[in-house]
């Protein structure tokens, strides 16, 4: 019986993002210790829409703060890969999973959290995109770690998935 779950999710469409949600917390489900690591437009789903309380404000380029106005903030506002279309196409999406009684993204990160699956940050891909721990929601599972850190959780994890 398999006892780790080691996620990669790198992808920030609003499908990429249900699976591994899904995914992560049918693995806590079945007991596995389970973490996701979020590298690149990924962390974009953690992504607050108030600073975090303590957090010092950094300075910004202009280049950090483009890509902060034009990546896409939180788990509402992630746009689906494909048929997108002004956001039509996830309306849809979201309307079908309503009638099915299928969580929402925001409902699984909150399971998730319960599920005591471990989130985490990657820090290299923060800091080239001008993201800080202050724009990062609160949540008791949250840790911010280098690509080691993802490295040797999935060398030691028997499931290993990337999205």
């Amino acid at each position: 019986m398999p006892e780790r779950a080691e996620y990669l999710v790198i992808h920030n469409d609003f499908e990429s993002l249900m699976a591994a949600m899904m995914v992560a917390c049918a693995s806590a489900a079945q007991g596995l210790e389970t973490s996701v690591f979020f590298s690149f437009w990924g962390v974009n789903l953690l992504r607050g829409d108030r600073p975090r309380e303590g957090e010092p404000k950094p300075k910004l380029t202009i280049i950090h703060r483009l890509f902060r106005w034009m990546m896409p903030r939180g788990a509402s506002r992630q746009p689906l890969s494909k048929m997108h279309f002004g956001g039509m196409g996830k309306s849809m999406m979201l309307s079908s999973m309503r009638e099915q009684n299928i969580m929402t993204l925001e409902q699984l990160i909150d399971s998730a959290v319960e599920s005591g699956v471990k989130f985490k940050m990657c820090t290299m891909s923060m800091n080239i995109m001008g993201i800080h721990k202050r724009d990062i929601v609160e949540l008791p599972n949250i840790e911010f770690a280098g690509v080691a850190s993802f490295v040797g959780g999935a060398s030691m994890a028997d499931v290993s998935m990337v999205f």
